[in-house]
């Protein structure tokens, strides 16, 4: 068994776990989904790097994207598109946005969307065995 956490946030998703061989808690990459997004800490001259899963669902006609696959092709503001998600749920907006795919919500786009990205990460993750923590706003 595996201890996972999933902090969905509002601009940026990440996705952790516990390696018990080295003792230490990871962030998970997924390919294509994940991007990498570089930092320093304050006073720190060193560059450091973390991957996140960009926060976006895009409702294609053929297909729904999540985090990178809606940057990478440029469909980040496309109408499709869900951003804020979290901000959206914690407000409770309830507005319906019409999509390729017909009318969502907010709360189903966010289901949506961290539905899709575990179900990307099951290759490497136990939905079933493992112990995962969500985060949630204090605000919900």
């Amino acid at each position: 068994m595996t201890r996972i956490a999933v902090d969905f946030g509002t601009g940026n998703t990440v996705i952790s776990y516990f390696n018990e061989t080295l003792q230490k808690t990871q962030v998970l990459q997924i390919p294509n989904i994940t991007t990498v997004m570089k930092y320093r800490l304050d006073g720190d001259k060193q560059e450091r790097e973390v991957a996140v899963i960009p926060s976006l669902i895009y409702y294609g006609q053929e297909e729904t994207l999540v985090g990178d696959q809606v940057l990478s092709r440029g469909l980040a503001e496309h109408p499709d598109t869900f951003r804020w998600m979290k901000r959206s749920i914690a407000h409770r907006v309830t507005k319906r946005k019409k999509t390729a795919q017909g009318h969502k919500s907010p709360i189903e786009a966010g289901t949506d969307f961290l539905k899709l990205v575990l179900g990307y990460a099951s290759d490497r993750l136990s939905l079933h065995e493992d112990e995962f923590t969500f985060t949630v706003p204090t605000e919900a």
